[in-house]
């Protein structure tokens, strides 16, 4: 029985080195794909575990993947093919997060493009390469900033609850940033720390 593969996006530091760390930790059966935005510190982070986990060189992986660039995920997934055929598990950790003392509409847009845009982009383009076992599983990794509990406003909590499609849900994102260029986050009932993280 083949290994199953698995790909964890933004992996070069944060939440993915940390999952990718983990089950090279466990010693597990997987094929482990990290990949990073930044060639340069991706493959700097891939050595660095390799050099701790040198027992796992035969099952573990790099590869420059940036979800914003459909070139990027082509050569990604073209390499997929060519080593693995598919996958089976996709960890989708990449996003960014802005720092510093202004928060603005472009901070926000930047911040959209990564976190929401990039992710669902390169998962319907999986998917609809047929690049995912039948059993496989996508994961995708969240804020707290996501948790509804943190939204003051029970409109906002019912747009989200009763969202069906993920149109839906970018919808309430373009109300998130329309509150934005008003200067109304907090008046309006967003969250507080989801400010905070793109700010």
């Amino acid at each position: 029985m083949s290994q199953k593969v698995v790909l964890v996006t933004g992996s070069n530091k944060g939440i993915g080195f940390g999952i990718i760390e983990t089950l090279l930790e466990k010693k597990s059966k997987l094929k482990i794909i990290l990949s990073s935005r930044n060639e340069e510190l991706g493959k700097k982070s891939f050595e660095t575990l390799l050099s701790k986990y040198p027992e796992s060189k035969d099952n573990f992986y790099y590869h420059q993947l940036d979800i914003t660039k459909e070139e990027s995920i082509k050569n990604f997934t073209d390499w997929v093919k060519e080593k693995f055929g598919k996958l089976d598990y996709i960890v989708n950790n990449a996003g960014v997060a802005t720092h510093g003392d202004l928060f603005n509409i472009d901070v926000c847009n930047s911040t959209f493009e990564v976190n929401v845009n990039g992710t669902i982009n390169f998962t319907e383009y999986i998917i609809k390469n047929d690049m995912i076992n039948k059993s496989g599983k996508i994961i995708l990794v969240g804020s707290v900033a996501g948790n509804l509990n943190k939204l003051k406003n029970e409109e906002l909590k019912n747009g989200f609850k009763n969202a069906k499609t993920y149109q839906e849900l970018l919808n309430m994102g373009e109300l998130f940033k329309k509150s934005v260029i008003n200067g109304t986050v907090e008046k309006d009932g967003w969250c507080r720390i989801l400010m905070l993280y793109l700010k």
